[in-house]
C-alpha cells in the first residue's frame, strides 16, 4: 500500500511512504495458542496431547489452541505421509499468557532432522507493559 504523506509547496510532488499491509490479523490469534505457517513445501501434522492439526503445504496459517491452565504437554511433528515416524517430539509449556508464531522450514543440517522450527513468542504481560509505557509517555508530552 503506497500512501502520499504530504506535498511540498514548491513542486507539489507528494512524499511517498510504503506502508506494509498486515498479512494476518492478530485479533483471531488467541493467547495460549500457536499459529503455524508451513514453509517446508510438504504436508505436515502437528500433534499435541490427544489432538492433531494438519499443516497444509502452503503459507496458510493454521492455529492450534490447547486452552486450559499452564501445564506441560507432549507435542510431535510428522510428515502427513509418514504418521508413524515423527521427526520431532518434545515437551512444550502451555501458558495462557503466551502465543507462539511457528514457521516449520526445511532443515539445513541433516544431523538435526529434515525440518527446523523458527519460533516467535509473544507474552501478553510484556505487550501490556509496553502499551502502558507508551500511554504514559504520550500523556506526559506537552
Amino acid at each position: 500500500m503506497i500512501t502520499p504523506i504530504s506535498s511540498t509547496k514548491r513542486s507539489g510532488t507528494p512524499i511517498i511512504s510504503a506502508v506494509p499491509r498486515p498479512v494476518w490479523s492478530t485479533s483471531s490469534f488467541a493467547w495460549g495458542s500457536s499459529r503455524f505457517i508451513n514453509a517446508t513445501g510438504r504436508q505436515l501434522v502437528f500433534g499435541y496431547e490427544k489432538k492433531i492439526v494438519a499443516l497444509p503445504a502452503s503459507w496458510t496459517p493454521v492455529q492450534a489452541d490447547p486452552g486450559g491452565d499452564t501445564r506441560n504437554m507432549e507435542v510431535k511433528f510428522f510428515f502427513r505421509d509418514e504418521p508413524s515416524r515423527p521427526f520431532y517430539s518434545g515437551i512444550w509449556e502451555q501458558n495462557s499468557e503466551l502465543r507462539m508464531l511457528v514457521f516449520p522450514v526445511p532443515g539445513e543440517d541433516p544431523r538435526l532432522g529434515p525440518v527446523a522450527m523458527k519460533m516467535i513468542p509473544e507474552d501478553r504481560r510484556l505487550v501490556k507493559a509496553a502499551q502502558e509505557a507508551a500511554g504514559k509517555a504520550e500523556s506526559s508530552r506537552p
